[in-house]
């Protein structure tokens, strides 16, 4: 188990792809100003 800030995650992979898909989430939704 890889704790993040706010997950727990089964590898350090899979922590760093959550991450990213959190990241890619945000920008998103800040280029269609809803965040």
């Amino acid at each position: 188990m890889v704790t993040g800030y706010y997950s727990v995650h089964t590898s350090k992979a899979a922590l760093i792809q959550g991450e990213q898909e959190i990241e890619r989430i945000g920008d998103l939704l800040r280029e269609q100003g809803r965040l």
